[in-house]
């Protein structure tokens, strides 16, 4: 008998989320992003209480380390330089002409829907296997990576790139002007005092990439609703620390009443909303639409695809600025029964 292929995953696609997780990961470099709204905040600091509290994000890439810039020490002189008057006209385009200058400071179916049902289970185990692994190695990376505040002189080399080049400032030499002007600033630890204040709490605004597994209720065709194993791919991003959007891959499996296997395959879009922020204690609802393709062995004709939707209940618990262990208790509707999904894992930010 041909087989007959359903609304099933695109082929690879699931290697290709995979692949890009594991690329992502790596050593973390020796260098310091400081983001822009940070740099900006500091061009309004008075430029000798600049370097007591400094948000810095660390690289992922030694490849974009910057060029070795001259270091400082506690005993380096804070110089202010005097802003430059244009007369009314716009800073000139280009990295401002400054160097550092030193001399003191005491500062302080992915391919599986239209076959088998047992095969495709198997190849569905093999990916979230594959995921969870690199969802493993990213958390390594993230464990790793320093997301916080340093203390640090304020006669810091600032490495700067923007419109017109790279130039290397003091922090307390950095005007709004030049911040503005800045798309890239970076610090390096070994030139000059640094002294790390702690991680900033847990931050989900950006991208996002979960392994969670669990349970879930599979539908038959004869409508009997049977609960089995299961698993979620998520990708996506968070616009805010509150708000995310991301694709669901998920995929669960089960018995039916003539004791073979019955997988389904499912591709949802996901909203998520988390208002509870109490300390590494975090909370709220999620609900998805997407469709949902059903694989099934000892049943003729069984296969069947439907869209879907679900709602449910999201808890996450903290363990620093980028990972956190999130469960979740959803209720949903496919294939015209109710089901239910339970899982438990990872989220990488």
């Amino acid at each position: 008998m041909a087989r007959r292929r359903g609304a099933a995953y695109p082929r690879g696609m699931a290697r290709k989320l995979v692949v890009v997780c594991v690329a992502l990961a790596g050593c973390v470099s020796n260098a310091y992003r400081i983001p822009q709204g940070e740099l900006q905040r500091l061009a309004m600091t008075p430029p000798e209480q600049r370097g007591q509290s400094v948000r810095v994000v660390q690289e992922l890439s030694n490849a974009d380390e910057p060029p070795a810039a001259t270091p400082v020490t506690g005993q380096t002189e804070i110089i202010i330089v005097t802003p430059v008057d244009y007369g009314g006209a716009p800073r000139p385009v280009g990295p401002p002409p400054r160097t550092v200058t030193g001399g003191s400071y005491n500062g302080g179916s992915w391919g599986i829907g239209g076959g088998h049902a047992d095969s495709a289970k198997e190849e569905a185990i093999a990916y979230l296997a594959i995921a969870a692994t690199a969802a493993i190695v990213l958390a390594a990376t993230e464990g790793e990576r320093y997301d916080g505040w340093v203390q640090m002189h304020p006669m810091m080399p600032v490495h700067l790139w923007g419109p017109g080049g790279y130039t290397v400032v003091p922090l307390a030499q950095i005007d709004p002007q030049t911040a503005q002007w800045a798309e890239r600033a970076v610090v390096v630890p070994n030139e000059g005092p640094w002294r790390e204040l702690g991680r900033a709490p847990l931050d989900r605004e950006g991208l996002t990439y979960s392994v969670l597994l669990g349970a879930s209720d599979v539908v038959s065709a004869d409508h009997s609703v049977g609960t089995g194993g299961g698993g979620h791919i998520m990708i996506g991003g968070y616009p805010s620390h509150m708000i995310g959007v991301l694709a669901d891959f998920d995929f669960a499996w089960g018995q039916n009443q003539v004791m073979a296997t019955n997988f389904a395959a499912r591709a949802s879009l996901e909203l998520d909303v988390l208002p509870i922020d109490l300390g590494p204690l975090h909370g709220g609802l999620y609900g998805e639409l997407g469709f949902v393709h059903r694989t099934e062995d000892g049943i003729l004709n069984a296969d069947a695809s439907s869209g879907r939707g679900e709602l449910g209940t999201l808890i996450q618990v903290a363990i620093n600025t980028r990972l956190a262990l999130t469960a979740r208790l959803g209720l949903g509707e496919e294939l015209g029964e109710q089901i239910r999904d339970i899982s438990f894992g990872l989220s990488i930010y």
